[in-house]
């Protein structure tokens, strides 16, 4: 949920968008995202531990560790 939103919020357009319940659910398992040339390695790495599987996924903590994250934080209160 909190990696699709923010997917979403980057590109303007669904995560994976699908005809009907069945596509959307083989898309989550079988698909990646499209992510583009654009769009920098750290945040790549970032959105796409969001848009993991639950199991795989980062605790808030452990996001907070990612570089995209940091350098985020540095520049707000630099």
């Amino acid at each position: 949920a909190f990696g699709c939103t923010i997917y979403e919020l980057y590109y303007d357009r669904k995560t994976f968008e699908a005809k009907d319940y069945d596509e959307l659910v083989h898309m989550i398992f079988n698909v990646k995202p499209y992510y583009g040339d654009k769009i920098s390695t750290d945040f790549k790495r970032f959105l796409s531990a969001c848009i993991s599987f639950p199991e795989y996924r980062p605790t808030a903590a452990q996001l907070m560790k990612y570089s995209y994250i940091k350098r985020a934080l540095r520049l707000k209160y630099d």
